[in-house]
């Protein structure tokens, strides 16, 4: 889903008892969406009837008026080790095929450095208890000065605050596990391949979290603080700034890719194209030249089930999920950068078996069929690796449907 989403601000406190039953009601209705394991009273009393001193909920829409995401951000007056300071908690949720526009970070970072620019001696921290990997990496890469973190310990200061933290706000320990998780009881509605691929995703930061947390597909999440001084939230907002520029230039690509038949692909070390290591690198140099480089935008589909399919593709950068079925709203696996999809269509003369969507602005490497089979005749080898996970795909061996992703080397 391509379509811009439109942000609408809200003060709760401001509301008249009517309209914050409407918001309330609209708010739960997308959170079922995405999360399980809370009823709406619970819901609305967390994030709507919080009780901190400062509360801006924003909701997000398509341009037809439907409700497809929130962000609730509060702040409370606090004491912590005996000083007065102020903390920041925020939900979020957004439904799947709106997700990669960064429409959270920029209400986020405006909110927060609007309140502590009225308030400039008062401590601040921001804080957290993600019951996804994403969420979490999604904080740490937006800030170094966020806790924990894989790359260093957490100081025992940092330490004693989110625990103290995590008492204030009513977050059980899980026994048994991890002192910095804790029971948040928002399930996060996954397939089991996506949890799957989180479990070995590719990212430091994500398996870190996986491993400090492994129970987060049954809503436990990850105590995470952030210390949010002047200078760290102005080099966060620089951040959010140029991711903002960085995702507008790859969607206007990604229109001037739609107009046109793509770009040739620069210079490129064919050992990264994931083919089998039987074809020679010549091979494979040939194929990338008659190959285009796409940019897709985020929530536009790559290709979608049943649909007649005449190219095989790989992901170059970015995020892409596959859906099965008329679900669209179920991944049934997350493509990694480097991974080959889509292949079965064209070298098996059948329709797409399944749809590839951008989760996130990514590039992808268009390869002809027609080039790709005739690359695979002249190396039988070559073509019989591909052709035996082509058989365990269409018998429901794997749960990559329309990919037949392979390693070179």
């Amino acid at each position: 889903m391509s379509t811009a989403l439109t942000t609408t601000v809200h003060d709760p406190h401001a509301l008249t008892a009517a309209q914050r039953d409407a918001l309330s009601t609209e708010l739960f209705a997308v959170h079922g969406h995405i999360f399980a394991g809370v009823d709406e009273a619970t819901f609305r009393r967390y994030v709507v009837d919080s009780d901190a001193d400062h509360t801006r909920i924003a909701v997000y829409r398509t341009p037809a008026g439907e409700a497809v995401g929130y962000a609730a951000l509060h702040v409370f007056r606090e004491r912590l080790a005996g000083r007065p300071c102020a903390v920041v908690r925020c939900e979020t949720g957004l439904r799947r095929a709106w997700r990669g526009q960064s429409v959270v970070a920029p209400f986020v970072a405006r909110t927060i450095v609007a309140w502590r620019l009225r308030h400039p001696g008062l401590p601040m921290y921001g804080f957290a208890c993600p019951v996804h990997p994403a969420s979490y990496l999604a904080v740490v890469r937006q800030t170094q000065t966020a806790w924990p973190r894989v790359d260093r310990p957490t100081p025992p200061a940092i330490e004693a605050l989110m625990h103290g933290l995590a008492d204030r706000f009513h977050l059980p320990a899980v026994p048994g596990a991890d002192p910095g998780v804790r029971d948040v009881g928002w399930v996060s509605r996954s397939a089991p391949a996506e949890l799957a691929w989180w479990a070995s995703a590719p990212q430091p930061e994500a398996r870190y979290y996986t491993a400090r947390n492994p129970g987060f597909a049954a809503g436990h999440g990850l105590l995470l603080l952030v210390p949010l001084g002047l200078g760290h939230l102005l080099r966060i907002a620089g951040l959010v700034a140029q991711r903002r520029a960085r995702l507008a230039l790859l969607g206007l690509r990604a229109r001037l890719d739609r107009r046109g038949p793509g770009r040739r692909l620069p210079s490129t070390d064919p050992g990264q194209v994931p083919l089998p290591a039987t074809l020679a690198r010549a091979d494979v140099q040939d194929l990338l030249e008659a190959s285009r480089r796409v940019a897709v935008g985020a929530g536009q589909w790559i290709c979608r089930e049943g649909e007649a399919g005449d190219d095989a593709f790989v992901l170059l950068t970015g995020t892409a999920c596959v859906y099965r079925g008329d679900d669209e709203h179920t991944v049934v696996h997350q493509l990694r950068v480097g991974d080959l999809f889509g292949e079965i269509a064209p070298l098996q003369a059948r329709p797409r078996c399944a749809s590839v969507r951008a989760a996130r602005p990514c590039e992808v490497l268009r390869i002809p069929g027609a080039a790709l089979a005739a690359t695979l005749r002249a190396h039988p080898e070559a073509a019989q690796a591909i052709e035996a996970t082509i058989t365990r795909v269409l018998a429901g061996q794997t749960q990559l449907p329309d990919s037949a992703t392979l390693s070179r080397g």
